[in-house]
């Protein structure tokens, strides 16, 4: 078993959706960048991660908690949210979701 966790993100290609990279936060620090269609991955120390994706000027996602014990891997999806989903708010303009948890 490992002695960290891994998260990965996938940012879905959509036809209405922005082409902008997006910057992965980690518990507030930027752990990279995400552009359209790619998957990127972060090993993490095991505890409770806040995840977040910013574009510019407070537009991205709402934080998502993740607890993350050794030796797990989890996989998010990163996609446009539409109005009804993000409540009109721009902070909360992308869905990020967890689309599944597993032991790596």
């Amino acid at each position: 078993m490992s002695a960290y966790g891994i998260i990965s993100l996938y940012r879905m290609v959509e036809r209405d959706g922005s082409l902008s990279t997006l910057r992965v936060l980690i518990d507030g620090a930027v752990a990279g960048r995400i552009r359209v269609g790619t998957r990127v991955e972060f090993p993490v120390a095991p505890g409770t991660h806040q995840v977040r994706l910013r574009w510019w000027a407070g537009v991205g996602s709402a934080p998502l908690l993740l607890d993350v014990p050794p030796g797990t891997h989890h996989v998010l999806l990163a996609r446009s949210a539409g109005l009804r989903e993000s409540g009109l708010r721009l902070g909360r303009s992308i869905s990020l979701t967890v689309v599944s948890s597993f032991e790596a």
